[in-house]
């Protein structure tokens, strides 16, 4: 195997590990806010352009519904990271929403 196709295999994964984060490191994602499934299995997705789609954990039903489709600032903790499988979505525990700017 060549030093190319070695760096060509490894630069997906190098690329994941750098921009993932630690479960329990705090963040800040933008992005639209939507829901996807049917109730009663209802998960919140996060859709940014930059950091991909993440589930959205600790939102009221309330909350659901006000920020639906709207583009929002949201913080909290990481609870899974984002995988170099991409299986699952990586997974964020919600502190706040606001609008983004």
């Amino acid at each position: 195997m060549t030093i190319r196709t070695t760096l060509s295999l490894l630069f997906p994964a190098l690329l994941v590990a750098c921009a993932t984060q630690a479960a329990g490191e705090s963040t800040q994602l933008t992005g639209q806010l939507l829901l996807k499934g049917n109730a009663p299995h209802v998960s919140v997705v996060l859709e940014t352009t930059d950091r991909g789609r993440w589930e959205l954990l600790g939102l009221s039903a309330e909350q659901r519904a006000s920020w639906q489709r709207q583009t929002v600032k949201v913080r909290g903790k990481v609870v899974r990271p984002a995988s170099a499988q991409g299986l699952q979505l990586p997974q964020l525990q919600v502190d706040s929403v606001a609008p983004a700017q």
